[in-house]
């Protein structure tokens, strides 16, 4: 047995728990619709952050072949950033639906800097693994390095700017800016 092969049913147990989270706060809103005012919001981050953790699954094989996990000090990065990502899913949706109903607005104002905190510290965790890799040796070196990771720093900035700032068109332009990007960046993705 390959340390792919050992590691695998782990990340797919965080994964699938992660999508079964989301699917039953999902699930808990239809089956309580008539008790809930709808918002568009926290769809859209819940759709943002499953993107981000199928990222992270799709890209997983690409590493089949790498050493950075067959020790503690490589899994446990790894381990990490699959921790913060399914805080991020359990984060989108509300976990139970009140009796007197809840408010999706809501909820999105009050859970928002959460989720983007969560959100900004999966964005950096990445960045400064990679930031990390780069000056060890594993990758092309610290400046190109930097220099590819430019558009991660402005997304983590943004994320922070979210976490931060309450104000819903901006919260509305980032989101759909981010589900653009990040299905036009992933959509090409293979095994």
């Amino acid at each position: 047995m390959t340390p792919f092969e050992y590691i695998l049913p782990l990340i797919a147990v965080l994964v699938g728990l992660a999508i079964a989270d989301l699917a039953v706060s999902l699930h808990r809103l239809l089956r309580s619709r008539q008790h809930v005012r709808w918002d568009w919001l926290p769809f859209a981050g819940a759709l943002l952050a499953l993107l981000a953790l199928l990222e992270v699954w799709w890209t997983f094989y690409a590493s089949r072949d790498s050493a950075y996990y067959t020790s503690v000090g490589g899994f446990l990065p790894l381990l990490a950033q699959l921790l913060i990502l399914f805080l991020l899913n359990a984060a989108a949706l509300p976990d139970e639906v009140p009796p007197e109903g809840v408010d999706l607005r809501t909820f999105y104002e009050q859970n928002g800097s959460y989720y983007w905190t969560l959100f900004a510290s999966y964005v950096g965790f990445v960045v400064l693994m990679r930031i990390t890799g780069s000056v060890a040796g594993d990758g092309p070196g610290f400046l190109p390095t930097i220099g590819r990771l430019v558009p991660n720093l402005l997304m983590f900035a943004g994320m922070v700017t979210l976490a931060r700032v309450r104000h819903r068109v901006l919260h509305a332009i980032a989101m759909i800016a981010l589900l653009a990007l990040l299905l036009a960046q992933w959509w090409s993705l293979r095994l």
